[in-house]
């Protein structure tokens, strides 16, 4: 799915589609080929059975079916191989050409699909990053950046309610096409809310967190609500388009008070990443019903620091001990 990724650039999520859906179709169905240990032939077929029902489109987010595009994408895989391993033909050669051509504009690279392959693994370096919060990750330094203003404003030894009271209008920039996953301008429900830039940043000034139960399909907080109504988007065109290097995204906060003073906070992707993450905290609030010895298991199976890990980890996921309900 990395090197994927690296083929296919930023247009492909640029031009709508959710790479989740996209790429994960394919990259499921060759992890697929492996554990089934097909054939050389085999391989080529299953991708190719993928890849021509790849399919997920970013306008899904806010909804459930966002999520869904995962499952989708895995069950897709699997029957690319059932059919395969049942005889089914379908074309082994140029089907993953076609595919980037198609779903590129252009823009596709083929060539990093294995250049400098295995040295090291993509899941290694980069490696995975765990979401600090239940929102979806193009508003995670504007959350960084509202958490940032309200703890210099607590600082000054005045409360939470005095600073919503003076509040007069927030403003939130970042670079042009900075806000295309994080769309939902006015939620609904939690899930609608966790694509929205302006419920995070609201939810950050009050409550100074975002908690997983907040982002369910329960309508959203009335008073996060009403905050929100205060944050207006404004792009910074002086900076280079996100797709050109989303890496160099961020996000800056300002809130104007009634009384003419300002505040501010400017917080990029790489400064958030930056941010030592509690993964057994995010464990607790995932899967409250696993033990205190699973979770530091888990946590150190994580990691994915050599080949054991992986197996070990899917045996754990799978184990009695972690309640369906939780997951």
């Amino acid at each position: 799915s990395g090197r994927l990724g690296l083929a296919v650039g930023s247009q492909h999520y640029t031009l709508g589609f959710h790479n989740t859906a996209t790429l994960g179709t394919i990259a499921a169905a060759a992890a697929c080929a492996r554990v089934v240990h097909a054939t050389e032939r085999q391989t080529a077929v299953i991708l190719g059975i993928a890849a021509t029902q790849s399919a997920g489109l970013r306008a899904q987010f806010g909804s459930d079916v966002k999520p869904l595009h995962a499952g989708l994408a895995a069950q897709t895989a699997v029957i690319a191989t059932q059919l395969t391993l049942a005889g089914f033909h379908g074309q082994p050669d140029n089907v993953l050409d076609s595919f980037l051509s198609t779903y590129c504009a252009g823009q596709q690279q083929p060539e990093k699909l294995i250049s400098g392959w295995g040295a090291p693994w993509r899941i290694i370096s980069p490696g995975l990053e765990f979401k600090p919060y239940p929102t979806c990750g193009g508003t995670h330094s504007a959350a960084d950046a509202a958490r940032a203003l309200r703890q210099e404003w607590l600082q000054t030894g005045n409360s939470t309610d005095v600073l919503i009271a003076a509040i007069e209008r927030i403003e939130v920039s970042f670079p042009p096409g900075g806000d295309i996953a994080a769309s939902v301008r006015k939620p609904n429900t939690g899930v609608e809310a966790r694509f929205s830039l302006e419920y995070v940043i609201a939810a950050c000034l009050l409550r100074g967190e975002l908690r997983l139960e907040d982002f369910s399909s329960a309508p959203v907080a009335t008073d996060i609500a009403a905050l929100a109504e205060s944050v207006a988007r404004c792009p910074d065109f002086s900076a280079p388009p996100d797709e050109l290097n989303p890496a160099a995204r961020f996000h800056q906060v300002t809130v104007f008070l009634r009384d003419g003073s300002v505040l501010q906070q400017r917080f990029t992707r790489q400064q958030s990443l930056a941010i030592p993450f509690d993964l057994p905290a995010k464990l607790r609030a995932c899967l409250p019903g696993l033990t205190d010895a699973k979770r530091v298991e888990l946590v150190a199976l994580s990691r994915l620091e050599n080949r054991d890990s992986l197996p070990r980890l899917v045996d754990m996921l799978f184990a009695k001990q972690i309640n369906a309900a939780s997951l």
